[in-house]
């Protein structure tokens, strides 16, 4: 088994204010892969090993106008190439245990999100938020989220509640 990943990425932070500021992100990651079960080299069976790469960037915007409110906006956009012959481990055609073969193949995803963040007390914070995602296979994908997080010390958290988890408590 192998695998290998190489990622570039740069960052930056506009301060507008105190209170607000714009982090933006660019990267760029390729992951390499190779599997080699007993029969990998059996009549008709190849090990399996390909390639993938994703461009993606982000941009997100934060601001706190008071001390008990926090709000984020932000965006995301990738795009992933899949099915690529291995750089790292094979002179091999892309292959798959699954998929047998591999043809080149790339989708885009796209994102919008925002998150308020509510402090309640000093122990208690609200987090209301909502995610849409889309691509090109998929329809539209939403994603609303509701928690609240209380904090007993500095070691112990609950979550006493999210729009998500199947157990209202957990702590």
């Amino acid at each position: 088994m192998g695998y290998r990943q190489i990622t570039a990425q740069t960052h930056h932070e506009y301060i507008i204010d105190q209170e607000t500021q714009i982090n933006t992100k660019v990267s760029w990651a390729s992951t390499d892969a190779q599997r080699i079960l007993f029969d990998s080299f059996a009549a008709g069976k190849l090990p399996e090993n390909h390639r993938e790469e994703q461009w993606f960037v982000s941009s997100v915007f934060n601001t706190r106008p008071t001390k008990q409110h926090s709000l984020a906006l932000g965006a995301e956009l990738s795009y992933d190439t899949f099915g690529l012959a291995s750089r790292a481990y094979s002179a091999l055609s892309p292959n798959s245990f699954v998929l047998g073969e591999m043809s080149e193949w790339s989708t885009y995803n796209a994102a919008l999100f925002s998150e308020h963040q509510w402090q309640v007390s000093d122990k208690l914070n609200q987090f209301i938020g909502a995610r849409l995602d889309k691509n090109e296979y998929t329809g539209y994908m939403w994603s609303p989220r509701l928690a609240w997080v209380y904090t007993m010390d500095e070691q112990q958290t609950c979550l006493l509640y999210t729009s998500d988890a199947a157990d209202d408590l957990l702590c």
